[in-house]
């Protein structure tokens, strides 16, 4: 007889044992619906990650045979972007639910272990973390949003330092996410900070980094975002002068980038300041 690993969850009202082939039949149904039913398939996995999170406390994952860590960051990813398809489309309530559920996880105990790259987890939790705080944000949950984004920016910052994967490039849009959150909870010197750095490191990565023709269409369109946010914080800081200079600028990355729109509200916000003054 083949010996089986098992884990007991402890409860007062019963004992489960969570053994190797229970996981291994909840992975072939898994696997049968993956690319038959999205819905039912994401719904398999997340009880197959739950199952594998009672299984570890007292098991190895090597006897799983399987990738659970590719399972789980896939999952994550796949209801993050559901998440964003529903914000997308005005349904807030579904998109903090979706995301929600990928909060959860993440949250859970032993999560790091499914992990056997602690970074590959900050990914899921920063991604995961930005479109909570766009949800908060929407709600108008300031400060939730603030301390979600925050969150958010101490692990990228840890990545960013190490070098590790596009962090150096990522990392810039969640200060401007932060900087947005903080200009409308009317904290705009703090906003003006939050954009300066996503400024700094936008130049970091020139210097230091070779980029792809898409990264470096990429980093217009941030510069574009960030001169933008840039002239909206001192304008309201009371810098009529400087924020013009912003807003040209950040027209000129607009006029480059094809963004008739963006000029538009530009020159708008220009001849706003100069009616004013």
């Amino acid at each position: 007889m083949t010996a089986r690993s098992s884990h007991i969850i402890n409860d007062s009202s019963c004992n489960v044992t969570v053994r190797d082939d229970h996981i291994t039949y909840l992975k072939k149904v898994t696997d049968h619906f993956k690319d038959q039913d999205e819905e039912n398939h994401l719904l398999l996995v997340e009880k197959l990650i739950y199952l594998v999170l009672e299984y570890v406390s007292t098991s190895s994952l090597k006897k799983l045979g399987f990738d659970i860590t590719l399972e789980t960051s896939n999952y994550l990813e796949k209801m993050n972007r559901k998440s964003v398809d529903a914000f997308n489309k005005g349904n807030i309530e579904e998109a903090g639910k979706l995301i929600i559920s990928v909060v959860d996880i993440l949250n859970q105990k032993d999560i790091s272990k499914l992990y056997s790259n602690e970074f590959k987890l900050y990914e899921s939790k920063i991604l995961t973390y930005n479109n909570l705080s766009c949800i908060y944000r929407k709600l108008g949950k300031l400060p939730l949003s603030l301390k979600v984004i925050c969150f958010a920016l101490e692990l990228e910052e840890k990545l960013a330092e190490e070098n590790y994967g596009a962090s150096h490039i990522s990392i810039i849009s969640t200060y401007l996410n932060k900087s947005s959150i903080l200009s409308q909870m009317n904290k705009h010197d703090l906003a003006l900070e939050a954009v300066n750095q996503a400024l700094d490191q936008m130049k970091e990565v020139e210097m230091n980094y070779k980029l792809t023709e898409g990264e470096k269409v990429h980093i217009q369109h941030l510069r574009m975002s960030a001169f933008y946010n840039l002239a909206s914080e001192l304008e309201h800081l009371g810098q009529p002068d400087k924020a013009i200079l912003g807003y040209e600028k950040a027209k000129d990355y607009a006029t480059d980038l094809g963004k008739q729109n963006v000029i538009k509200k530009i020159e708008k916000a220009i001849n706003n300041i100069k009616n004013v003054h």
